[in-house]
């Protein structure tokens, strides 16, 4: 069975601005950012993740505070936001700054078993009313949309994730590179922190089905 991936799908500019978290991260042409995932040892970063851009230039950082909970930084060293994760049942919440008193997004599974599609729901500034993103990941988790709506009735792709592929792609102590795509007119900050958890599926995905691979040889 063909396996549907959305690394070839284009983003569509939404037709008013989304705005999440800060009207500041919203920008009014496409953005492209590289997202590094750094798992070697020795370590060649303090950070966990670093996000720049097309000239190498640092915006965001992220620190895996514990397996629970990832803090992300801006170019100051400021806490921007912070990722926080509780299993059974699996519960993902995005708060400003680095605690949980402002809530930016919440994770609600769509029970998929072909791959993983969930719904975050937030509040969008511009209109004072809830608001959602659908992401809908590959099999795999090679690549991902995020869509302002449900994909299946035709919704705009605002936003895509996708790994780049080398050698080294399905190690798990290898450091990785994503390529993230942003809408014009689409807040930047839950666009992030949604690429950085789509990252970290990425990581236990392929670890999970090398330890089953192991169990089965």
């Amino acid at each position: 069975m063909k396996i549907h991936t959305y690394d070839k799908l284009s983003i569509t500019n939404p037709n008013d601005e989304i705005v999440i978290y800060d009207k500041n991260f919203v920008f009014q042409q496409p953005v492209t950012l590289f997202l590094e995932q750094f798992l070697e040892e020795p370590r060649t970063s303090k950070y966990d993740y670093i996000i720049t851009d097309s000239n190498n230039i640092e915006y965001f950082k992220c620190v895996k505070i514990s397996n629970k909970k990832l803090v992300i930084y801006d170019i100051n060293n400021v806490p921007l936001m912070n990722i926080q994760i509780t299993f059974l049942p699996l519960q993902i919440n995005i708060y400003g700054g680095e605690d949980d008193q402002k809530l930016i997004g919440s994770y609600l599974s769509k029970g998929s078993t072909v791959a993983e599609k969930c719904e975050f729901q937030f509040v969008n500034q511009t209109t004072q009313l809830n608001d959602s993103f659908d992401m809908n990941a590959d099999k795999y988790y090679c690549s991902c949309g995020i869509f302002y709506g449900t994909e299946k009735k035709g919704a705009p792709m605002v936003a895509k994730f996708r790994e780049v592929m080398d050698a080294n792609s399905f190690m798990t102590h290898c450091n990785k590179k994503y390529i993230i795509d942003i809408a014009a007119k689409v807040d930047n900050t839950l666009i992030i922190g949604l690429a950085i958890y789509f990252a970290e599926m990425n990581f236990h995905n392929r670890k999970n089905r090398l330890n089953y691979s192991d169990l089965t040889r």
